[in-house]
């Protein structure tokens, strides 16, 4: 096999692992009882950034204000944690 070749295999098998895992996190919402789905999505998060090699995870909301309002996080245990509230809108 060329280089070229292994390059384009090797991505093709990168892409396939990262949907498959896309997949699974999607399937553990399936059928989740609405009291567990805030555990879910912290969990997934957990699983992306172990997954990606990344330190942090975290899902915002805009609310009333145009700020970001973190809804659900997972960081790694020695990393500091941002605020769970961000203004977005700048200064007027």
């Amino acid at each position: 096999m060329s280089k070229d070749q292994n390059k384009t295999q090797t991505k093709l098998e990168d892409r396939l692992r990262f949907e498959r895992f896309l997949a699974q996190i999607s399937a553990r919402f399936i059928n989740l009882p609405s009291g567990e789905v805030d555990n879910a999505i912290e969990d997934s998060l957990r699983c992306i950034v172990e997954e990606v090699g990344i330190d942090r995870s975290g899902l915002f909301q805009i609310d009333e204000k145009d700020d970001l309002v973190m809804t659900h996080t997972w960081r790694r245990p020695d990393v500091q944690p941002i605020p769970s509230r961000i203004a977005a809108r700048g200064g007027e």
